[in-house]
């Protein structure tokens, strides 16, 4: 067989010949993947991200895997053993991006032939950032009322502070943490008890222990009592003195809400001493105050008041009396 002839006949229009084995190579191809069957099965989606960055939008929790193969091999497509991935441990800065999801198949999927995989979503737009650390004050929460009388004085932890790990974004704004609630109904002394640190994020993390020691100071409740137009307790009025008027004043006074209910002043409470004015005239007398060493006086209306003293008249018997004595 002479080769040169056979070889000038099979490059001779050789174009059209290529482009018609293409075709042909692409039709055997269309008509072969034409034919398969399809399966979609949903599959939940592992997100890595292990690196310096952290998502801080929404991933789906699954994706939908295609899998098209002969109707022979269909039978043996299910879920299990199909993984997809987002590894987003290779981003190294900040920003928006389209992060592709990754699909990796068992073993029996690997051989089936013919064989097309498709994932939906293909990408995943998500936003990065920077994780950072930084350290917040644990802040104590509490419910109810303790015993009437009783107040909730202080609660403090222990330690005061934790250290949380997190989106740069979210640890920035981020001031404190709370603990879980805690109960002081009825109580009427300090007590201490272990409390979680409530994570107010999935994002964040807290390094170290989650638990913190809380104690809650309990003491009396402080009040205040009024008191209006009580009367001023005159003493020490000279024998040949007298005062004809009555005077008053309003005053309030703090203390133990409990012994403030008990209270109720005495008739010496409020006084003013006029042993030192010996006749008749207005004088300009300080007040005493006369409380409980557990309470204090907030206020009162005058700290000193004027009086009007005028003598006693002698009577007729007493001047005559006096007039026979003289004789």
């Amino acid at each position: 067989m002479n080769i040169k002839p056979f070889l000038e006949k099979l490059t001779e229009n050789w174009p059209a010949k290529a482009i018609c084995l293409v075709a042909a190579c692409f039709l055997c191809i269309f008509n072969q993947y034409s034919s398969l069957e399809q399966r979609s099965v949903p599959v939940s989606l592992e997100v890595i991200q292990d690196g310096e960055m952290i998502c801080t939008t929404h991933i789906p929790s699954s994706v939908s895997v295609t899998i098209k193969t002969s109707s022979e091999n269909i039978g043996q497509v299910s879920p299990e053993g199909i993984v997809a991935k987002l590894d987003l441990s290779y981003f190294v800065e900040e920003g928006n991006f389209d992060a592709p999801v990754f699909v990796e198949l068992p073993a029996n999927l690997k051989v089936l032939d013919p064989l097309q995989v498709t994932v939906i979503p293909e990408n995943i737009r998500v936003r990065l950032e920077r994780n950072i650390a930084k350290s917040v004050k644990v802040v104590s929460q509490f419910v109810g009322e303790p015993a009437y009388g009783y107040d909730v004085k202080s609660v403090s932890s222990e330690p005061p502070y934790v250290e949380i790990y997190g989106p740069r974004s979210l640890v920035e704004s981020l001031e404190f943490l709370p603990t879980e609630e805690i109960v002081v109904d009825e109580r009427t002394s300090n007590f201490s008890e272990t409390r979680k640190i409530v994570n107010l994020d999935r994002l964040l993390k807290i390094i170290g222990e989650s638990e913190v020691s809380v104690t809650a100071e309990i003491d009396y409740q402080q009040g205040f009592k009024s008191f209006e137009h009580f009367p001023v307790s005159i003493s020490q009025v000279a024998g040949n003195l007298k005062v004809d008027s009555s005077y008053y004043v309003d005053f309030s006074i703090s203390g133990s809400q409990l012994n403030l209910d008990e209270f109720e002043p005495q008739a010496y409470t409020i006084s003013a001493n006029l042993e030192q004015i010996t006749q008749a005239g207005d004088y300009d007398v300080p007040l005493t105050v006369l409380l409980p060493q557990h309470f204090k006086l907030e206020n009162i209306s005058n700290e000193a008041i004027r009086i009007h003293v005028s003598e006693i008249p002698v009577r007729q018997e007493e001047n005559s009396e006096a007039e026979a004595g003289n004789e």
